[in-house]
């Protein structure tokens, strides 16, 4: 089946779309016209996600800075691996420390976990 031609939503020139793109091609492949698809598509993204760059700026800060030292401490205890300063700077003391106090709870009931499942199961009479 052939595709039909279609005007650019750019430049409005026709052009024949991708045969593996069919109807869902809009721009045709010129540089002036996929740099604008491009800037729409971004601005579309960040109409739907408006707080995401203001998240991920905080998630930044929260994590502790990635050395071979601190990969070693979080694999101990993943609690070291967030500055809880941040955390409290950006949420307020009342909800960092029921979220500290929380995680601290589901840590240690994994590494409890952990722990029963690295022991060594004994069967019927010892001895």
């Amino acid at each position: 089946m052939a595709v039909k031609k279609r005007p650019c939503r750019v430049c409005r020139k026709w052009f024949v779309p991708d045969v593996h793109e069919g109807l869902r091609q809009q721009f045709c492949t010129s540089a002036k016209c996929q740099k604008e698809r491009h800037r729409r598509g971004c601005a579309a993204w960040r109409k739907r996600n408006p707080d995401w760059d203001r998240a991920d700026r905080l998630r930044r800060r929260m994590h502790v800075e990635d050395t071979p030292v601190a990969r070693e401490t979080i694999a101990k205890d993943p609690m070291r691996g967030v500055r809880w300063d941040k955390v409290r700077a950006a949420v307020g003391v009342g909800v960092a420390v029921v979220v500290e106090e929380t995680c601290g709870m589901v840590s240690d009931f994994s590494r409890q976990l952990r722990k029963q499942k690295n022991r060594p199961k004994t069967r019927g009479k010892m001895g």
